[in-house]
């Protein structure tokens, strides 16, 4: 007779809730925006191994048990991995993506890859190796940076050893096993000279910096454990981890239509996005900015109210993922952004100065009159906005003044 599996499924909501919000506290992994399917059958797979047959008991057992809350967090982090996992895709990178790639690097530029959700290596080796093979000797001398993250420290702790089984290795090619691995007692080694160029590190997608200034980004089969608004999150910090023209792999089975807003389809079908490279950077970036913005007041109009936290956390993001000086205010001159490049300039921190009016810090270089997009003041105007589902304290737009102070990393200050 099977099993009756509707003992141990989570008794109702708030109890996952509980559980999700006790992992973000006793271990910073924060899974409340991952789909919760996918999270009620890793539970529930915990509970059925701990013999807990409601969830209220396993949170109990999670009280009681420090080290149950890792086994779970370690259950929940898939490490779904392989050398060239999904053989199509790879040809596509080897025979199309790479070869563009590199036709449009100068002589001796650098080349960076980021591989995020990499796991235990698999995919940021099998990057390096395309590499080698298409630059041939010109690899060992030009500079050739791969980044390999995951959120797991010991998927990460694994992959630094460069050490994989017989089983790991059984789907690379015979010419590339013999031409870039050495097999030793307890397996086979990468190379060191692919090995050199790859460097492993714990990164959360959600809450630390991105790499950035990349030529290729891969993450594959991460955001179909996402919700959407992460999804989003996620996209919007990928597009400014890109330089202008990157690439961005995902998975196959992610077709996010918001990627395809944002960035310029390549290979739609294998999900290959490049950077829109026929716009400036500053073009680009009011183009995003403004999605987000249509998209908030959609939701507005939708559903009676939108999500602002997650839209206020995306507009957050933008701001300080740019490296000029960046400053929100409110119609009144009220700071409510200051990111972090404005911070280097004026030498004020993000907590110093929000709240405060902006005319107020005499900040140098913005001596003169500033011109503060002012709300509207007619009833029809307030009305309208307010059934578009604008915010009365919307960030307001302070256009640049006679600014002549300069960042040696940022250029010239500009505000928003």
């Amino acid at each position: 007779m099977a099993p009756d599996r509707s003992r141990r499924r989570p008794s109702n909501a708030e109890t996952v809730e509980q559980i999700l919000e006790r992992i973000r506290a006793t271990r910073n992994f924060d899974f409340r925006h991952y789909k919760r399917p996918t999270l009620h059958r890793r539970i529930e797979r915990r509970m059925a191994e701990r013999k807990c047959k409601t969830a209220a008991e396993y949170l109990a057992l999670l009280d009681r048990d420090p080290a149950e809350c890792d086994a779970l967090i370690a259950s929940m982090l898939i490490k779904v991995t392989g050398f060239f996992r999904d053989a199509e895709t790879w040809t596509l990178l080897s025979g199309k993506v790479i070869p563009q790639l590199l036709a449009e690097k100068r002589p001796g530029e650098e080349i960076r890859v980021w591989c995020a959700g990499s796991a235990t290596g698999e995919e940021a080796f099998s990057i390096g190796i395309l590499l080698a093979e298409a630059m041939g000797p010109a690899f060992q001398n030009q500079e050739v940076k791969i980044f390999g993250t995951d959120v797991d420290e010991k998927a990460i702790a694994f992959a630094r050893h460069g050490v994989y089984s017989r089983e790991q290795v059984k789907s690379v090619p015979a010419g590339i096993l013999k031409t870039w691995f050495v097999e030793d007692p307890t397996g086979w080694s990468v190379r060191k000279e692919i090995r050199r160029t790859v460097v492993f590190g714990v990164n959360n997608l959600v809450s630390d910096a991105p790499i950035s200034r990349l030529d290729l980004l891969l993450c594959r089969n991460v955001f179909i454990y996402l919700d959407g608004a992460l999804q989003k999150r996620v996209l919007t910090r990928f597009h400014h981890a890109l330089r202008r023209h990157g690439l961005l792999v995902l998975g196959k089975s992610e077709l996010i239509p918001f990627a395809g807003k944002i960035f310029e389809s390549v290979d739609q079908r294998r999900r290959i996005y490049r950077k829109d490279g026929r716009r400036d950077a500053a073009v680009a970036q009011e183009r995003l900015v403004s999605l987000l913005e249509q998209e908030s007041m959609a939701l507005a109009v939708d559903e009676g109210r939108p999500d602002l936290t997650t839209v206020d956390q995306v507009h957050r993001d933008i701001v300080q993922s740019l490296r000029v000086p960046m400053v929100a205010t409110g119609p009144d001159g009220t700071i409510l952004r200051w990111n972090a490049a404005a911070a280097a300039l004026w030498g004020r921190s993000e907590e110093e100065v929000t709240g405060k009016k902006l005319p107020a810090l005499t900040l140098p270089g913005l001596a003169g009159e500033l011109l503060v997009e002012k709300p509207p003041r007619s009833a029809k105007a307030r009305a309208r906005c307010s059934a578009a589902g604008e915010s009365s304290t919307a960030a307001a737009i302070i256009r640049r003044s006679s600014c002549r102070s300069r960042s040696p990393r940022s250029g010239t200050p500009r505000t928003k």
